[in-house]
C-alpha cells in the first residue's frame, strides 16, 4: 500500500460524533460540573450544615463513583454505550436540580450517590469512544481535544456561575437555574450520539485491583491519584481557604486559573506527549507543582492561591491527557472500558478522601499548611517515580535492540 492510499484511509482528527460527544461533555461541565466549585458554601446556606458536613456530600459523589463499578458493568452489558452515556449525563442535571430545589441533607446524599454512578459511566465510556474514533498515532492529540472541550466548559462555567452568584439580586437561585439549563442542553446533545455494537469486557471491582498487577497499571494509578489530590483540594479546600482570607466572593476568580491552566495545557500536552514522550512532559509538571505547593505551605494569599490553582490545573490536564493516551498505547479496544473504569475508581477514592482530609486537616491545625506540604511531597515522589519508570523502559528498549543485533 502506498503512502497516498494510507493517508487517504486515515480517519480525520475531528469527526462528527466526536464533536457531539465533546458538546455533551462541554455543557455538562458548563453547568453541573462547574457547580462543584460553589457546592459546599451553597449547601451550607441551603441546609444550615457545617463545611465538613457539606463536604461529605461532595466526597460521596466520588466515593460512590468508585463503588459503582458493578452497577456500571450491568448497564454496559444490557444498555450498551449510548444509553449508558445518556443516563450518566442525566445524573449531572438531576443533582443540580436537587440543589436548586433545596432538598434536605439526606436527599442530597442520595443525589450525590446517583451522580457518582453517572460520573463513573461517562468517564469510563466517553474516553473509550474517543479512542475508538481515532488513529493510534493521534491518541494524544484527540485526547487533548476531548479534554479541552470538558475543561473549557468547566472554566467558562465557573466564571459564569460565579459572576451570577456574586451579582446583587441574582445569587444562588439564578446560578442554580442556569446550571440546570446547561445540563439539559448536554442531555439533548447526548441523544444525537450514534449507537455502537462493539463487544466489550464489562468492568468489575476486580478491574480496580487487576490494574495493580503490572508496573504500567500501578504507574497510571499513581498518576490518577496524584491528579485527584489537586482536584479534591480545589473543590473542598479553596472555598474554605478564601473564606478564611475574607474573600469568599472572589472564589471564582482565584480558582479560574485552575480551569484556564487545565484548558491551555490539555491540547499542548497531547501534542508534546506524541512528539517528546509521555514521561518527559509529566516530570516537568510534577516538579513545578511540588515547588508551588511547597511555597503555599509557607505563605498564603489570594495571589498564591491563584498561582497554585493555575499550576495544579496545568498538571491535571497533563496527567489526564497522558494517561488516556497510555491506555490507548497498550490496551486493546474491547478492554478499554474496564481499564478506564478500574483506574477511575482509584481516582474517585482519592478525590473523595482529599475532600474530607483537607477539611479535617484545616479543622485540626487551623490552616492548610500541612495539607499543602503533604501534597507537595506526593507530587515530588511522582516525579521520581516517572523518571525511574522512564529509565527502566529505556534500558529495556536498549536491551531488546542489542538482542536483535546479536541474532544471526
Amino acid at each position: 500500500m502506498n503512502a497516498a492510499s494510507s493517508d487517504h484511509q486515515r480517519r480525520p482528527l475531528i469527526t462528527g460524533q466526536l464533536l457531539i460527544l465533546c458538546g455533551g461533555f462541554f455543557f455538562a461541565f458548563l453547568g453541573p460540573g462547574a457547580l462543584q466549585q460553589f457546592l459546599i458554601p451553597t449547601l451550607q446556606d441551603n441546609t444550615g450544615r457545617s463545611a465538613p458536613e457539606c463536604s461529605l456530600v461532595l466526597a460521596l459523589v466520588y466515593l460512590a463513583g468508585a463503588a459503582s463499578l458493578t452497577i456500571y458493568a450491568h448497564c454496559l452489558r444490557f444498555l450498551r454505550e449510548k444509553p449508558s452515556l445518556v443516563l450518566g449525563l442525566l445524573t449531572y442535571t438531576l443533582f443540580a436540580l436537587a440543589v436548586a430545589l433545596k432538598l434536605p441533607y439526606w436527599a442530597m446524599l442520595l443525589a450525590a450517590a446517583l451522580w457518582g454512578w453517572g460520573a463513573e459511566v461517562i468517564w469510563a465510556t466517553g474516553p473509550t469512544r474517543v479512542l475508538d474514533d481515532s488513529d493510534r498515532a493521534q491518541y494524544g492529540s484527540v485526547s487533548g481535544f476531548f479534554s479541552s472541550a470538558t475543561y473549557s466548559g468547566q472554566m467558562i462555567g465557573v466564571l459564569i456561575l460565579g459572576s451570577v452568584l456574586a451579582r446583587p439580586g441574582w445569587g444562588a437561585p439564578a446560578m442554580l437555574g442556569l446550571a440546570v439549563a446547561f445540563g439539559l442542553t448536554s442531555n439533548l446533545l447526548s441523544l444525537a450520539l450514534s449507537t455502537k455494537s462493539v463487544d466489550r469486557k464489562p468492568p468489575q471491582f476486580s478491574d480496580a485491583l487487576a490494574a495493580l498487577r503490572n508496573v504500567q497499571g500501578r504507574y497510571i494509578i499513581a498518576l490518577v491519584v496524584a491528579n485527584c489530590l489537586g482536584w479534591g483540594l480545589l473543590l473542598s479546600g479553596f472555598g474554605t481557604l478564601m473564606a478564611d482570607l475574607g474573600a469568599l466572593s472572589k472564589l471564582h476568580w482565584v480558582t479560574l486559573p485552575y480551569y484556564a491552566g487545565r484548558l491551555l495545557i490539555a491540547w499542548l500536552a497531547g501534542r508534546l506527549s506524541d512528539a517528546c514522550g509521555r514521561e518527559r512532559v509529566l516530570i516537568v509538571g510534577f516538579l513545578l507543582s511540588a515547588a508551588v505547593l511547597g511555597l503555599a505551605s509557607q505563605t498564603v494569599s489570594a495571589l498564591i492561591v491563584a498561582i497554585l490553582a493555575a499550576v495544579l490545573g496545568a498538571q491535571a490536564a497533563n496527567i489526564t491527557v497522558n494517561t488516556t493516551a497510555m491506555v490507548g498505547d497498550v490496551i486493546e479496544p474491547q478492554e478499554r472500558p474496564a481499564i478506564f473504569a478500574g483506574i477511575n475508581a482509584w481516582g474517585y477514592v482519592a478525590t473523595g478522601v482529599t475532600v474530607l482530609l483537607s477539611q479535617y486537616l484545616r479543622w485540626q491545625f487551623g490552616n492548610f499548611a500541612l495539607c499543602f506540604g503533604l501534597f507537595g511531597a506526593t507530587y515530588l515522589g511522582c516525579a521520581l517515580l516517572t523518571w525511574n519508570l522512564a529509565r527502566t523502559r529505556r534500558r529495556g528498549s536498549e536491551a531488546n535492540e542489542r538482542d536483535k543485533e546479536a541474532q544471526p
